[in-house]
């Protein structure tokens, strides 16, 4: 194997392993919350009231959906760290991608009354395949996950003269404080934070959009807005073929 190989494929095995310590560590906070309330209950079935019984029931299906969205974002990862290496750049249409992101995140965003706005220039990117498909998923995902309920997110595309095309996803959240910014695309400081309904994920999200861009060409990044957080994938246009 060569060197450059080796060096490569020692780094992703380093990367495997904080990755099985990261998700067994978010994964252990639910767990134990269902333990708990679940062991209580068993003691003591009768001693508790109606409204306890609710309140135990939400907390159980909240944990419950916590271990779903980590262990989904896992399985993600892994799908996209095993064919990172054979997906090819390629030319592809910035609005049919977006949409095709959007239709996917849509029922999502109901559940919570968001609206998805969607403004987006008719023009051909420079990138892996797939990525952008998989970028906006990661965007609109973190974007609903921190929007109140009944607000807007909002995705808008420019292309400047240098042929720079932009695309932004804003949400209407409570924004990011300066020590998120500074932790958002590493591995080893994450900041995990729950949504406006107490979503959890595993923060792999950010990374794998990052690992993406890079490889395209090109970057993620967020731009300092009044309301909310506004983040933003940043790629070459493509050409006809």
């Amino acid at each position: 194997m060569p060197e450059s190989s080796e060096h490569e494929f020692e780094l992703l095995k380093q990367e495997h392993v904080r990755l099985l310590r990261t998700i067994n560590h978010d994964i252990k906070s639910p767990l134990h919350a269902i333990q708990s309330l679940t062991q209580m209950f068993a003691q003591n079935p009768d001693s508790f009231s109606e409204s306890e019984l609710e309140t135990m029931a939400v907390e159980i299906n909240r944990s419950v959906g916590g271990i779903g969205e980590i262990l989904e974002s896992m399985l993600a990862w892994m799908d996209y760290q095993r064919s990172r290496y054979s997906l090819a750049k390629q030319s592809e249409s910035l609005q049919d991608e977006v949409e095709l992101a959007l239709a996917e995140l849509k029922p999502r965003a109901e559940t919570k009354g968001i609206t998805l706005d969607a403004e987006l220039d008719p023009v051909l990117i420079d990138c892996m395949e797939t990525g952008l498909r998989r970028c906006m998923k990661i965007l609109l995902s973190n974007a609903i996950k921190f929007s109140p309920d009944n607000s807007t997110v909002k995705v808008r595309s420019r292309t400047d003269s240098s042929g720079n095309v932009r695309l932004t996803v804003q949400d209407q959240g409570h924004g990011l404080s300066e020590k998120a910014r500074n932790q958002l695309f590493t591995l080893e400081e994450r900041i995990i934070s729950e949504g406006t309904r107490g979503e959890k994920g595993a923060g792999l999200g950010l990374l794998m959009a990052r690992d993406i861009m890079e490889r395209s060409g090109g970057q993620v990044g967020f731009e300092n807005v009044e309301q909310g957080a506004c983040f933003y994938l940043e790629l070459k246009m493509g050409e006809e073929k």
